[in-house]
């Protein structure tokens, strides 16, 4: 008798136990999920880099699906991006993105904050909507770069040609035996660290410089003259824009170069995801190049790319930074080579050891 008792508990104890386990699963079936939720949001970014419209299309909600008629093409480049928070309500979520957009024909650059709201339907999470601000923009206008901020009324000057150094060494110039004279026909490419606070600038000419500034908010600052400091920065901005011997006030506390380049063309600029890493792509010599530089420091950093990658056989054209790497394109000069032939491809970059490896799968 007691063993049947034991046999009925043991029974009861296995039945409860699976009961659970499967109204857990039940309880779980509908759990909204934020890592499938970024998963959607990094699907988006990257088919947007690639101007994959169709694949962007594929990610749309219904609402938003009907909104999105006919092919769009974008006239800006983003050139990085980085999810700055998210917020979970029930199923939907709402997730933060800084948008670093880019145009590739003229110095422009915006730090955007573009909102995605993801809803999970049939198991599926999609872009039910994205709204979008702009808060700093960083345009030329004469020899001037301006930065506007947020819905300030007036622009400020970044930095004037007039601030960028004559002549200077090229980092891979160890001996430091050539100082160039630097191009200053204009800014060319332009681009923007993920927090917003760093312009990245090029100036435009056969030896383009490439140099970090900080941008400050001067209408927070006051300007260094009361209450009236936008309007004195203003007044000063406009009068330099006529006159560039007069003294300005600028947006940028200074200006920081990380390299300059003899006979190139700057093509692209972006910041990794922490940014700790600057990379730059130039037309060299005529050859397709990319560098890559501590942002701190300044120093250069891919000698082993250059190293498995010389620049008299291979182009190679960045394609984008994720948490860990940096991954670009290698295309053979002479595609008939077959030591060459093997390097073509997506590679990548690790950005605490640089060491250089082929790329898993198609970013």
């Amino acid at each position: 008798m007691k063993r049947f008792f034991s046999y009925i508990c043991i029974l009861l104890i296995v039945f409860t136990s699976t009961s659970c386990t499967k109204n857990e699963k039940l309880t779980n079936i509908n759990e909204f999920q934020m890592n499938k939720a970024i998963a959607t949001v990094n699907k988006y970014m990257t088919a947007y880099t690639n101007n994959d419209f169709s694949k962007m299309q594929q990610l749309y909600g219904k609402s938003l699906k009907k909104e999105a008629s006919g092919s769009q093409q974008s006239a800006l480049k983003i050139t990085s991006y980085k999810i700055m928070d998210t917020t979970e309500m029930g199923t939907t979520a709402n997730i933060r993105v800084n948008v670093i957009r880019s145009d590739q024909n003229s110095p422009y650059t915006s730090i955007d904050t573009d909102i995605f709201k993801i809803k999970k339907s049939k198991g599926k999470y999609l872009i039910e909507k994205i709204s979008s601000t702009s808060d700093k923009e960083v345009f030329q206008y004469k020899r001037n770069l301006m930065v506007k901020i947020k819905d300030e009324a007036k622009s400020n000057i970044l930095i004037n040609l007039v601030g960028v150094p004559e002549y200077y060494f090229s980092k891979g110039d160890p001996l430091k035996i050539d100082k160039i004279k630097v191009s200053k026909d204009g800014f060319s490419f332009l681009s923007a660290s993920n927090d917003g606070n760093m312009a990245i600038i090029s100036t435009a000419g056969a030896n383009p410089l490439i140099g970090v500034c900080e941008i400050q908010d001067l209408e927070q600052q006051g300007g260094g003259n009361g209450g009236n400091g936008q309007n004195a920065s203003q007044s000063q901005s406009d009068q330099s824009l006529s006159d560039e011997s007069q003294p300005f006030q600028v947006a940028a506390k200074s200006i920081k170069v990380i390299d300059v380049y003899k006979n190139a063309q700057v093509k692209d600029i972006a910041y990794s995801n922490d940014d700790g890493i600057i990379a730059v792509q130039c037309l060299e010599n005529n050859s397709m190049r990319i560098k890559m530089y501590e942002a701190q420091s300044g120093d250069l950093v891919s000698k082993q790319v250059d190293k498995k990658f010389p620049a008299d056989k291979f182009d190679l054209t960045l394609v984008k930074f994720d948490e860990k790497y940096l991954i670009f394109d290698s295309k053979p000069r002479n595609a008939n080579e077959p030591k060459s032939k093997d390097k073509a491809g997506q590679w990548r970059v690790n950005l605490k050891t640089y060491k250089v490896s082929k790329a898993k799968g198609k970013s």
